[in-house]
């Protein structure tokens, strides 16, 4: 076969987007391949890892040098340790510290469970306006209580509600025996004027 028929034949080719012996480079790796770059990456990471961890000594060294400087410093010139500084506690752990001061082991077993009991209930109400009245979130104590906010919310409610009701029937209460009263004493002091 003559050159000149072998190249127009790959022109023809060519032209229609298909090139014989044209070597491609398939777009995933092979096995072998990914194993090959697992390992170098592996011992390149090796490496870089032990030297971190070294550093990470060197560092750790420095900061204990560093701190036994500041602690001999310190008792030269008379300063308190850190540990003697009273430790700064947050609102949420002051919370909890109430919590557990104005409860007891077994008082706490009760607010936890899951009793719908008017008793349960009404000490449960309790504690929990104890607790916002010392400066609580109701986050705060649904997240102490394991609850949803939502039922916290719903607790607060209903005991608002039911003592507005309490001391509006005591208000009606003492002013109908305000009036029982001084009818009494209107009629006692008619009596006595007769």
């Amino acid at each position: 076969m003559p050159i000149m028929s072998l190249y127009k034949a790959f022109n023809a080719t060519m032209e229609r987007g298909f090139v014989p012996y044209r070597r491609t480079t398939p777009a995933y790796k092979t096995l072998a391949e990914e194993a090959k770059e697992f390992e170098k990456s592996k011992e390149s990471n090796t490496a870089q890892i032990t030297y971190i961890l070294h550093r990470i000594n060197e560092i750790e060294k420095a900061l204990e040098r560093l701190e036994t400087g500041i602690t001999q410093a310190r008792i030269e010139i008379g300063m308190p340790r850190e540990t003697d500084k009273a430790r700064i506690i947050s609102p949420e752990e002051q919370i909890q510290r109430y919590y557990y001061t104005i409860t007891n082991e077994e008082d706490r077993k009760l607010i936890m469970s899951r009793g719908r009991d008017a008793q349960t209930v009404e000490y449960r109400t309790k504690i929990i306006n104890k607790l916002i009245k010392f400066g609580a979130t109701i986050s705060t104590i649904a997240r102490m209580m394991c609850r949803d906010h939502g039922t916290i919310i719903h607790l607060v409610r209903t005991f608002n509600r039911k003592e507005e009701e309490k001391r509006k029937n005591q208000a009606e209460y003492t002013e109908k025996d305000n009036e029982k009263l001084l009818t009494h004493r209107i009629t006692r002091t008619i009596r006595r004027k007769k």
